[in-house]
Protein backbone atom coordinates (compact mmCIF):
# COMPACT_ATOMS: atom_id res chain seq x y z
CA UNK A 1 0.00 0.00 0.00
CA UNK A 2 1.41 3.78 -0.53
CA UNK A 3 1.29 6.29 1.18
CA UNK A 4 1.49 10.26 1.85
CA UNK A 5 5.07 10.30 3.49
CA UNK A 6 5.03 13.79 6.12
CA UNK A 7 8.39 14.06 7.10
CA UNK A 8 9.32 16.66 9.83
CA UNK A 9 12.44 17.95 11.05
CA UNK A 10 11.36 20.33 13.95
CA UNK A 11 8.84 22.69 12.12
CA UNK A 12 10.07 22.17 8.72
CA UNK A 13 8.06 19.57 6.24
CA UNK A 14 9.99 17.83 3.44
CA UNK A 15 9.09 18.75 0.26
CA UNK A 16 9.25 16.60 -3.28
CA UNK A 17 10.55 18.91 -6.46
CA UNK A 18 8.35 18.12 -9.21
CA UNK A 19 9.69 18.13 -12.86
CA UNK A 20 7.47 21.28 -13.42
CA UNK A 21 9.14 23.28 -10.83
CA UNK A 22 6.40 22.86 -8.00
CA UNK A 23 6.05 20.41 -5.12
CA UNK A 24 4.30 17.50 -3.37
CA UNK A 25 4.44 15.64 -1.04
CA UNK A 26 6.42 12.50 -1.67
CA UNK A 27 4.20 9.13 -2.25
CA UNK A 28 4.92 5.69 -2.47
CA UNK A 29 5.32 2.23 -0.13
CA UNK A 30 8.38 2.90 1.60
CA UNK A 31 9.87 6.11 3.46
CA UNK A 32 11.73 8.11 0.79
CA UNK A 33 14.29 8.69 3.08
CA UNK A 34 16.37 6.57 5.57
CA UNK A 35 14.74 6.28 8.74
CA UNK A 36 16.30 4.56 12.27
CA UNK A 37 14.81 1.69 13.61
CA UNK A 38 13.27 3.29 16.78
CA UNK A 39 11.58 5.81 14.79
CA UNK A 40 8.28 6.47 15.73
CA UNK A 41 6.00 6.46 12.42
CA UNK A 42 2.36 7.53 12.88
CA UNK A 43 -0.26 6.66 10.41
CA UNK A 44 -2.78 9.48 9.72
CA UNK A 45 -6.24 8.18 8.60
CA UNK A 46 -7.26 11.14 5.90
CA UNK A 47 -10.70 13.05 7.16
CA UNK A 48 -13.24 12.54 4.16
CA UNK A 49 -14.05 16.17 3.97
CA UNK A 50 -10.27 16.64 3.51
CA UNK A 51 -9.82 14.61 0.73
CA UNK A 52 -13.16 13.57 -0.94
CA UNK A 53 -13.63 9.94 -2.44
CA UNK A 54 -10.15 9.13 -0.79
CA UNK A 55 -10.86 5.48 -0.07
CA UNK A 56 -7.97 3.83 1.77
CA UNK A 57 -5.70 6.00 1.09
CA UNK A 58 -3.75 7.40 4.17
CA UNK A 59 -0.51 9.10 5.21
CA UNK A 60 2.04 8.42 7.47
CA UNK A 61 4.55 10.97 9.58
CA UNK A 62 7.52 11.21 11.34
CA UNK A 63 9.97 13.58 12.20
CA UNK A 64 14.05 13.12 11.63
CA UNK A 65 17.10 14.47 13.64
CA UNK A 66 18.61 16.26 10.58
CA UNK A 67 17.36 17.99 7.94
CA UNK A 68 17.36 17.01 4.35
CA UNK A 69 19.88 19.38 2.68
CA UNK A 70 21.36 19.71 -0.83
CA UNK A 71 19.08 16.49 -2.40
CA UNK A 72 18.25 16.94 -5.79
CA UNK A 73 14.35 15.55 -5.09
CA UNK A 74 13.75 16.94 -1.91
CA UNK A 75 13.92 20.14 0.08
CA UNK A 76 12.93 21.53 3.62
CA UNK A 77 10.28 24.51 4.01
CA UNK A 78 8.03 25.56 7.45
CA UNK A 79 5.10 24.64 7.72
CA UNK A 80 3.07 28.04 7.36
CA UNK A 81 5.96 28.62 3.64
CA UNK A 82 4.47 25.47 2.64
CA UNK A 83 1.28 27.02 2.56
CA UNK A 84 1.86 28.64 -0.89
CA UNK A 85 3.72 25.38 -2.70
CA UNK A 86 1.43 22.73 -1.64
CA UNK A 87 -1.95 21.99 -2.79
CA UNK A 88 -4.48 23.10 -0.36
CA UNK A 89 -5.49 19.25 0.83
CA UNK A 90 -1.76 18.33 1.11
CA UNK A 91 -1.10 21.50 3.56
CA UNK A 92 -4.37 20.65 5.58
CA UNK A 93 -3.25 17.15 6.04
CA UNK A 94 0.46 18.40 6.75
CA UNK A 95 -0.65 20.07 9.66
CA UNK A 96 -2.63 17.52 11.23
CA UNK A 97 0.55 15.49 10.94
CA UNK A 98 1.99 18.32 12.73
CA UNK A 99 -0.12 18.29 15.31
CA UNK A 100 -0.15 14.60 15.86
CA UNK A 101 3.65 14.99 15.98
CA UNK A 102 3.70 17.40 18.67
CA UNK A 103 1.23 15.82 20.91
CA UNK A 104 3.62 12.34 21.07
CA UNK A 105 6.29 14.70 21.55
CA UNK A 106 4.74 15.90 24.74
CA UNK A 107 2.75 12.46 25.60
CA UNK A 108 5.84 10.07 26.47
CA UNK A 109 4.66 9.98 30.38
CA UNK A 110 1.69 8.98 32.26
CA UNK A 111 0.56 12.41 34.09
CA UNK A 112 -0.85 9.95 36.72
CA UNK A 113 1.43 7.91 37.33
CA UNK A 114 4.43 9.04 35.55
CA UNK A 115 5.25 5.78 33.50
CA UNK A 116 5.60 5.39 29.82
CA UNK A 117 2.87 5.73 27.15
CA UNK A 118 2.34 3.23 24.92
CA UNK A 119 0.26 4.07 20.77
CA UNK A 120 -3.04 2.13 21.29
CA UNK A 121 -4.66 3.09 17.86
CA UNK A 122 -3.51 5.79 15.50
CA UNK A 123 -4.34 8.58 17.59
CA UNK A 124 -4.56 7.76 21.10
CA UNK A 125 -2.40 6.12 23.88
CA UNK A 126 -2.49 4.53 26.80
CA UNK A 127 -0.37 4.33 29.90
CA UNK A 128 1.62 0.84 30.52
CA UNK A 129 1.06 1.36 34.01
CA UNK A 130 -2.32 2.41 35.19
CA UNK A 131 -3.81 2.36 31.80
CA UNK A 132 -4.88 5.95 31.89
CA UNK A 133 -5.80 6.94 27.95
CA UNK A 134 -5.05 10.37 26.38
CA UNK A 135 -6.17 11.53 22.54
CA UNK A 136 -4.67 14.34 20.27
CA UNK A 137 -6.82 17.79 21.32
CA UNK A 138 -6.83 21.22 19.16
CA UNK A 139 -3.79 22.67 19.00
CA UNK A 140 -3.01 25.23 21.63
CA UNK A 141 -1.75 27.11 18.74
CA UNK A 142 -4.94 27.35 17.08
CA UNK A 143 -6.96 30.98 17.84
CA UNK A 144 -10.09 31.22 18.13
CA UNK A 145 -12.22 34.01 17.19
CA UNK A 146 -16.04 34.97 18.16
CA UNK A 147 -18.25 37.86 16.37
CA UNK A 148 -21.00 37.52 18.28
CA UNK A 149 -23.01 39.95 15.87
CA UNK A 150 -21.26 38.79 12.63
CA UNK A 151 -24.75 38.06 11.19
CA UNK A 152 -24.53 39.73 8.19
CA UNK A 153 -21.59 38.68 5.26
CA UNK A 154 -19.89 42.98 5.77
CA UNK A 155 -19.10 42.05 9.27
CA UNK A 156 -17.66 38.23 7.81
CA UNK A 157 -15.72 40.52 5.30
CA UNK A 158 -14.18 42.99 8.25
CA UNK A 159 -13.23 39.45 10.34
CA UNK A 160 -11.39 37.91 7.30
CA UNK A 161 -9.85 40.98 6.51
CA UNK A 162 -8.18 41.11 10.16
CA UNK A 163 -6.94 37.51 9.90
CA UNK A 164 -3.41 37.13 8.82
CA UNK A 165 -3.41 33.13 8.64
CA UNK A 166 -5.13 30.47 6.76
CA UNK A 167 -8.39 30.29 8.51
CA UNK A 168 -11.31 27.31 8.81
CA UNK A 169 -14.48 29.49 8.95
CA UNK A 170 -17.84 28.47 10.82
CA UNK A 171 -20.96 30.25 8.28
CA UNK A 172 -24.91 29.36 8.37
CA UNK A 173 -28.11 29.95 10.44
CA UNK A 174 -30.79 31.62 8.81
CA UNK A 175 -30.38 33.06 5.34
CA UNK A 176 -31.39 37.01 4.80
CA UNK A 177 -30.38 37.05 1.15
CA UNK A 178 -27.04 37.39 1.39
CA UNK A 179 -24.60 38.09 -1.47
CA UNK A 180 -21.70 36.20 -0.42
CA UNK A 181 -19.67 37.69 -3.75
CA UNK A 182 -18.56 39.90 -1.26
CA UNK A 183 -16.14 37.94 0.39
CA UNK A 184 -15.72 35.09 -1.87
CA UNK A 185 -11.63 36.51 -2.62
CA UNK A 186 -10.99 36.91 0.64
CA UNK A 187 -12.29 32.92 1.54
CA UNK A 188 -10.57 32.17 -1.74
CA UNK A 189 -7.54 33.36 -0.14
CA UNK A 190 -8.00 32.93 3.37
CA UNK A 191 -10.14 30.20 4.33
CA UNK A 192 -8.85 26.07 3.93
CA UNK A 193 -12.49 24.87 5.08
CA UNK A 194 -15.75 25.87 5.79
CA UNK A 195 -17.92 24.12 8.73
CA UNK A 196 -21.72 25.01 7.57
CA UNK A 197 -23.51 25.15 10.95
CA UNK A 198 -27.10 25.58 10.34
CA UNK A 199 -30.27 23.45 9.58
CA UNK A 200 -30.66 23.70 5.89
CA UNK A 201 -27.39 24.72 3.88
CA UNK A 202 -27.64 24.76 0.94
CA UNK A 203 -27.12 28.29 -0.36
CA UNK A 204 -23.91 27.86 1.19
CA UNK A 205 -22.62 24.98 -0.61
CA UNK A 206 -24.18 26.42 -3.96
CA UNK A 207 -22.23 29.23 -3.74
CA UNK A 208 -18.81 27.71 -2.00
CA UNK A 209 -18.33 24.41 -3.63
CA UNK A 210 -14.92 23.81 -5.50
CA UNK A 211 -13.80 27.51 -4.30
CA UNK A 212 -12.80 26.07 -0.69
CA UNK A 213 -11.46 22.76 -0.32
CA UNK A 214 -13.73 21.57 2.41
CA UNK A 215 -17.35 22.31 2.63
CA UNK A 216 -18.65 20.55 5.39
CA UNK A 217 -22.24 20.59 7.41
CA UNK A 218 -22.90 20.18 10.99
CA UNK A 219 -26.23 20.05 12.77
CA UNK A 220 -25.29 21.51 16.32
CA UNK A 221 -22.39 23.40 17.97
CA UNK A 222 -20.35 20.41 19.70
CA UNK A 223 -20.68 18.90 16.24
CA UNK A 224 -19.35 21.87 14.59
CA UNK A 225 -16.54 22.18 17.03
CA UNK A 226 -15.32 18.12 16.56
CA UNK A 227 -15.15 18.94 12.52
CA UNK A 228 -13.57 22.40 13.60
CA UNK A 229 -10.78 20.43 15.81
CA UNK A 230 -10.36 17.46 13.15
CA UNK A 231 -9.78 20.18 10.45
CA UNK A 232 -7.52 23.28 12.10
CA UNK A 233 -4.32 22.89 12.99
CA UNK A 234 -1.14 24.96 14.34
CA UNK A 235 -1.08 28.32 13.22
CA UNK A 236 -4.67 28.23 11.79
CA UNK A 237 -7.62 30.66 13.11
CA UNK A 238 -11.02 29.02 13.53
CA UNK A 239 -13.18 32.23 12.53
CA UNK A 240 -17.11 32.12 13.71
CA UNK A 241 -18.48 34.76 11.37
CA UNK A 242 -21.85 33.18 10.06
CA UNK A 243 -23.47 35.90 8.27
CA UNK A 244 -26.78 34.23 9.16
CA UNK A 245 -29.33 34.79 12.06
CA UNK A 246 -28.81 32.10 14.38
CA UNK A 247 -32.64 30.90 15.49
CA UNK A 248 -32.89 28.04 13.20
CA UNK A 249 -30.64 25.79 16.11
CA UNK A 250 -29.86 28.64 18.82
CA UNK A 251 -31.72 30.88 21.27
CA UNK A 252 -30.19 33.99 19.46
CA UNK A 253 -26.82 35.12 18.00
CA UNK A 254 -25.74 35.40 22.45
CA UNK A 255 -26.73 31.13 22.90
CA UNK A 256 -24.84 30.56 19.53
CA UNK A 257 -21.37 32.75 21.09
CA UNK A 258 -21.77 30.97 24.13
CA UNK A 259 -22.42 27.75 23.04
CA UNK A 260 -19.16 28.31 20.56
CA UNK A 261 -16.73 29.95 23.63
CA UNK A 262 -18.31 26.83 25.93
CA UNK A 263 -16.55 23.91 24.03
CA UNK A 264 -13.54 25.72 23.30
CA UNK A 265 -13.48 26.17 27.25
CA UNK A 266 -14.07 21.95 27.38
CA UNK A 267 -11.64 21.54 24.83
CA UNK A 268 -8.84 22.96 26.94
CA UNK A 269 -10.13 21.20 29.81
CA UNK A 270 -9.65 17.86 28.38
CA UNK A 271 -5.59 18.68 26.81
Amino acid sequence: MSYYWFIFCKTDLMLEKTSDGSHTIPYGEEPPVSVKEWTTIHTIDIPEPILPGNGDTKAKTLRIDSPIIDHPSYEMIGLRASYHLLPRHLYLIAGKCQEILYWDSNTKFCGVCGAPMKLHTNISKRCTECGKEVWPQLATAVIVLIQRKATNVDACWYALESVNEPCVLILGGIDKGNDYSQIEPLVKEKVTAIVCLGVDNAKLHEFFDGKVPVVTDARSMPECMDKCRELAHEGQTVLLSPCCASFDLFNGMADRGNQFKECVKNMKAHQ
